[in-house]
């Protein structure tokens, strides 16, 4: 869950057999820490208040387009 504010998570994206795009959290979200958004093409959105998300299901994202 997300209950008091914003948060944008590193990820990164293919395209599934079926068309869909798929994103994967990259594996550490430390604020510190440059290689996970290096390593990210993406940002999921979790929006003030946003419940957990299962596997599988849909979540906005921010491409990170260079």
């Amino acid at each position: 869950g997300n209950p008091t504010r914003a948060h944008y998570m590193r990820a990164t994206s293919q395209v599934a057999a079926d068309g869909e795009i798929e994103v994967v959290p990259v594996r550490s979200q430390d604020s510190s820490l440059l290689s996970p958004l290096v390593a990210a093409d993406c940002l999921i959105v979790r929006s003030i208040g946003a419940a957990p998300v299962a596997a599988g299901q849909s979540v906005p994202i921010l491409p990170l387009d260079l």
